[in-house]
């Protein structure tokens, strides 16, 4: 479920991110951060960040590895 959701994100991109409400909100409106778990390896969230930067998001918060379920995570936002 995560994941279809993380797709529908990343496919719809910026343009579905403004429809929701960033386009009604102040330029001085803090962004709104998805988290995305990617599962046990690293390496998996490395490729997974790099390909939400390519799709034009911002990185907020790199991998890092979560200490109560070892999975690796990322956060990021789309700009306005």
């Amino acid at each position: 479920m995560r994941r279809r959701m993380a797709r529908f994100l990343a496919a719809v991109g910026l343009g579905a991110a403004l429809v929701v409400g960033g386009a009604t909100t102040p330029a001085s409106a803090a962004p709104q951060v998805w988290y995305q778990i990617t599962g046990s390896v690293k390496a998996d969230c490395s490729a997974m960040s790099a390909k939400y930067r390519g799709l034009g998001a911002r990185i907020y918060t790199g991998c890092h590895q979560r200490s109560y379920d070892k999975q690796w995570a990322f956060s990021y936002y789309w700009p306005s």
